[in-house]
């Protein structure tokens, strides 16, 4: 972690004795009257009262505890917000320190560790007009850099404080790197724009439009494409690869299992399915009823669309094994799903009315691996690929070819693989 003491450290930690703690807080109010502060976590190590080993364990454990509380990385593994630390700097300003400007295109976004911070705009008629303020473990700036995009506010720090400071490109690289952070940045823009809690950064037409077409579905290089303007949604002939997966049995489970409870469960298993989907680029469609679809390949070009669909197929499988795990204690019966997956040509649009749009697949290629899907029931299989995908594969599977099957509005007999 790098560390920068051009500010304060409030140390909220058990290194030294109270005692030595007070003497140098003292010490720095002695200091500030003469117009020489310093952090009181530096007047310790100069005092003797704290090793310098000690004073990065205690600025780790406090990042731990604020990245702990915070919207995006709340709810995060212990081994994940550890890297975070690691390969985050640590920042420390004084009072009055402006972070960040109204209408400059924001480039990093800060989380606050210690200290206390406030957000203003600037009327056209030149008025102050006050919006927020935050502590340790609030973050600002998060959206326009998300979104490439003007800040709408100042921010400003009215104590001396630290900050863990994340650059675009930084974060971005972290995203791609953990699946686990990328959903977390999704629910929490979701969250924001289902709550109206946009104070600071007030979200662009442009985004809104991109998370009202995917809602939490889309990974951030998907969202980084749209947004720079190198994908159109307005309707593309593109090639892609389907997938469909369907819950089994899950009627006579709905019939026997209290409302709450078949949420619950259904939205686990859906949680767990978008993981899988979004680690390797694709981008979940539309959930009706227990089904899930999803392409790999549109709106972002991805040249091994194929072999991701099929990754991703094998991923939600032993996601689902781990999900039945956590079932097994409250008593529930494991679940089973079958995935279909076909390759083709789809028109790729933003369909429907001029009050609710969404990006969909349109063609024979989306009706074929709904019907594939389907052929799971007859084969007693996992997950079924058609010929098309299967000659797209550049990976290894291992795989059981299936006699050919006839499909209902398919008119020649299809060829299916079983992937194992």
């Amino acid at each position: 972690m790098e560390v920068t003491r051009t500010g304060q450290f409030i140390l909220s930690h058990q290194s030294c004795r109270s005692d030595d703690i007070q003497k140098g807080l003292l010490r720095q109010k002695d200091l500030s009257g003469k117009g020489a502060y310093r952090p009181i976590g530096q007047i310790l190590v100069e005092s003797g009262s704290l090793s310098p080993e000690g004073l990065t364990r205690a600025l780790e454990q406090q990042c731990l505890e604020v990245l702990g509380r915070s919207e995006i990385f709340g709810g995060l593994t212990r081994a994940i917000l550890e890297k975070v630390i690691l390969e985050t700097p640590l920042k420390t300003y004084p009072v009055g320190t402006v972070l960040m400007r109204q209408d400059e295109v924001g480039k990093q976004f800060y989380l606050l560790v210690s200290g206390k911070a406030r957000a203003f705009r600037i009327s056209g008629s030149g008025l102050e007009i006050p919006l927020a303020e935050f502590g340790p473990g609030q973050g600002f700036g998060e959206i326009s850099v998300l979104a490439r995009r003007p800040r709408t506010a100042f921010v400003q720090l009215v104590q001396p404080s630290s900050f863990l400071l994340f650059s675009e490109e930084h974060f971005f690289r972290m995203c791609r790197e953990c699946p686990d952070l990328s959903m977390a940045v999704i629910r929490m823009l979701c969250e924001r724009l289902t709550s109206g809690n946009l104070a600071l950064d007030r979200i662009s037409d442009e985004e809104f439009s991109v998370r009202r077409l995917f809602g939490r579905f889309v990974a951030p290089e998907v969202r980084d494409e749209i947004l720079a303007g190198r994908i159109s949604l307005d309707g593309e002939v593109r090639t892609v690869t389907l997938l469909f997966s369907d819950l089994r049995d899950f009627t006579p489970l709905t019939e026997s299992t209290p409302p709450k409870t078949m949420v619950s469960i259904l939205n686990a298993y859906f949680t767990e399915m978008t993981q899988a989907i979004l680690s390797e680029n694709g981008v979940v469609l539309q959930y009706v009823g227990d089904e899930v679809e999803a392409v790999f390949g549109a709106p972002l070009a991805l040249p091994d669309h194929p072999d991701r669909a099929v990754r991703a197929a094998l991923k939600m499988c032993k996601r689902l094994a781990t999900l039945n795990n956590r079932l097994e204690r409250t008593d529930t019966p494991p679940l089973r799903h079958g995935i279909g997956i076909h390759t083709g040509e789809v028109v790729a649009a933003n369909i429907g009315s001029p009050d609710r749009k969404v990006y969909a697949m349109v063609g024979a290629t989306v009706n074929l691996a709904s019907r594939v899907q389907n052929e799971n029931k007859t084969f007693s299989t996992d997950i079924l690929i058609t010929a098309a995908t299967r000659t797209g594969l550049k990976e290894s599977y291992t795989l059981r070819d299936l006699d050919p099957v006839s499909l209902k509005g398919v008119r020649d007999p299809v060829s299916l693989t079983e992937v194992l």
